[in-house]
């Protein structure tokens, strides 16, 4: 007796079902996951997402300095080594300063000529003012024998007149009296010329204490330029891209190179149009350093910049002419880090973060103040409008 082999089940038979109940099973368990994801993230977007605006076109940035040299000359020394820090006010390097220490001599050379010439003119003056006095003195005098010749000369022609005296007498008075006017006007003269040499004395004296003025400016001109052979620094930060060795010749422009104040980096963050309407000045920022994706770093927004990045290019587009495609515009928003966060990387201008603004804080204002009313500029028919709206007796239909 031969035996057949089994038939195989056609599909559907009640061997597959439990496979069939398997897959649903495990359908339901990702749909049950999924909807667990789903109402997370609404859950999150409803409690946090919805008051956060996030952006990752943010980058660090800084008031960087591109320093230059004030005086011209060769570089004589290099103090500071590249991508080196400075402090304020150390010097980085060292022009030759030999020309401007003998310019800086000349200059007090030149103060101490003038101050000279000032006191010589002063004592001249005491001089002169001395010879007013030495000049008054002989015109009180000469007047006093002008007098007593005036008075002999009168009595001697009294006396001729009654025949007393003589003619010779009359003569001799007349002549002495003429010669004591004589003497009054030329005294006169001498206190004339004597107080006109003053004045004269007193013009130069002006002119010298002016000429002492400029000395004193020219040296400290002469001192400001010997200052300026040694190159400091304006503000703590690092040196870079330095663009001197010893021996450079260097004038005023010359650049030396570039200072970048870390210790004062802030974020510049471009955020969307659509994103800006709830980012205040004061609000609360997390910021993420694509550099160290772990370290979450804090700030606070500063400002906003008053227009679009569009609107200050070099070239800005205009769109009233051919046809116009709309693009969303981007905002710049200046982040201002947290000193205790700014101080614990190292961060650089350039690196690229992710900032995150919570709405629900900053300053309790609207991003632009609602201008005020103002009566006199009110449409003519804003007061008719105002009554229409307010139901005023009689203007109802």
């Amino acid at each position: 007796m031969t035996s057949t082999p089994d038939a195989p089940q056609a599909p559907g038979t009640p061997a597959s079902k439990p496979k069939s109940g398997k897959a649903k099973r495990i359908l339901g368990i990702v749909a049950l996951l999924l909807l667990a994801v789903i109402g997370y993230e609404g859950f999150r977007w409803f409690t946090h997402g919805r008051f956060h605006q996030e952006t990752d076109d943010a980058y660090l940035q800084a008031d960087l300095v591109m320093l230059q040299a004030r005086d011209t000359g060769y570089i004589a020394e290099i103090l500071v080594a590249p991508n080196a820090p400075v402090a304020k006010g150390q010097v980085i390097a060292r022009i030759d300063p030999q020309d401007y220490q003998l310019a800086l001599e000349n200059a007090a050379n030149t103060l101490a000529s003038a101050e000279s010439a000032t006191r010589q003119l002063e004592a001249q003056i005491t001089a002169g003012r001395a010879g007013i006095q030495q000049a008054e003195a002989a015109l009180t005098a000469t007047q006093a024998t002008n007098d007593g010749a005036q008075k002999a000369y009168r009595r001697a022609r009294e006396l001729k007149t009654t025949s007393v005296g003589t003619q010779a007498s009359l003569d001799s008075a007349e002549a002495s009296a003429k010669s004591a006017a004589a003497q009054v006007e030329s005294a006169k003269a001498a206190l004339a010329q004597a107080e006109a040499q003053l004045a004269v004395l007193n013009a130069e004296a002006d002119s010298a204490k002016l000429q002492v003025r400029a000395a004193r400016t020219g040296l400290r001109q002469a001192q400001r330029d010997l200052d300026f052979t040694q190159i400091r620094a304006p503000f703590a930060g690092i040196l870079t891209e330095r663009q001197i060795e010893v021996g450079s010749y260097v004038a005023p422009g010359s650049r030396i190179g570039t200072l970048v104040p870390v210790e004062n980096l802030y974020v510049g963050a471009n955020f969307k149009e659509t994103q800006i309407a709830g980012i205040r000045p004061g609000g609360s920022v997390q910021i993420r350093v694509d550099a160290w994706p772990d370290e979450l770093l804090h700030g606070t927004v500063e400002s906003l910049t008053a227009g679009t990045g569009q609107v200050f290019s070099l070239l800005p587009s205009s769109n009233a002419t051919g046809n116009f495609t709309k693009v969303v515009q981007r905002v710049p928003v200046r982040i201002r880090i947290d000193d205790q966060d700014r101080s614990r990387l190292p961060l650089r201008p350039g690196m690229s973060v992710v900032v995150e603004v919570d709405t629900r804080t900053g300053e309790d204002r609207p991003l632009m103040p609602a201008p005020a009313a103002n009566p006199a500029r009110a449409e003519p028919g804003a007061a008719a409008t105002s009554a229409l709206d307010s139901g005023a007796p009689g203007m109802r239909g």
